[in-house]
């Protein structure tokens, strides 16, 4: 759907509630994702136990000195953080994008230029697009080109565009984010299976030197 305007008050009201519409899209699509990102910073407290020194050395810096400096687990966090540039890269498709253009009719009987500038986006509902733009055009044109023609020398335009039943559930786009984020969460369940399984030997190792040094 494309509507033209010629009351500019109108069209700043409805380029305003174009952009309410497409932050609330973002901030619901993309909360719960935020969350589990900012989760997976956090220090994780897996089989952290809290007890007394023993010696100079305690299971909780034995857990977190593993957790922060063994080969294995740092390989796993660079997967990890390497899913998660991946998923911002497929958001990308989804930003709002300035595109600008310019016709000019040089040669022949006719000598129309027109120049076209729009701010559109992308959303993963319905595969809908948002947009809005300015068009204006000078010159003549021929018949077969009228959609050239501007009102009283420049327009501007909006509109929302849906697909109804074409890629109407998934698309290219959605399907190689949807994709990104099953892998971010392939990743940090491995992370975290790695981590219980090296914080366990971990600790073996630890109570065995406890014991063979009678330190207790």
């Amino acid at each position: 759907m494309v509507f033209k305007f010629l009351n500019k008050k109108f069209l700043r009201d409805f380029i305003f509630s174009l952009m309410l519409f497409t932050a609330g899209l973002t901030f619901f699509t993309n909360l719960s994702w935020a969350d589990a990102l900012e989760e997976e910073k956090k220090l994780p407290e897996i089989g952290i136990i809290k007890s007394e020194q023993v010696g100079r050395v305690s299971e909780k810096e034995i857990i977190n000195s593993v957790l922060l400096h063994y080969p294995t687990i740092l390989s796993f966090y660079e997967s990890v953080n390497s899913a998660n540039n991946e998923i911002l890269e497929r958001q990308g498709f989804f930003d709002v994008k300035l595109k600008s253009s310019l016709g000019n009719r040089s040669r022949g009987y006719y000598d129309g230029k027109v120049s076209d500038t729009r701010i559109s986006r992308a959303n993963g509902f319905l595969g809908s697009e948002v947009f809005v733009g300015h068009r204006k055009s000078s010159g003549g044109f021929p018949i077969y080109e009228d959609q050239n023609i501007t009102n009283g020398g420049s327009e501007y335009y909006a509109g929302i565009k849906f697909s109804l039943l074409r890629n109407n559930g998934i698309d290219d786009p959605r399907l190689k984010l949807l994709l990104s984020r099953l892998d971010l969460e392939e990743n940090k369940m491995q992370l975290r299976s790695i981590k219980n399984k090296i914080v366990e030997d971990a600790l073996s190792y630890y109570w065995k030197w406890v014991i063979s040094s009678n330190r207790y």
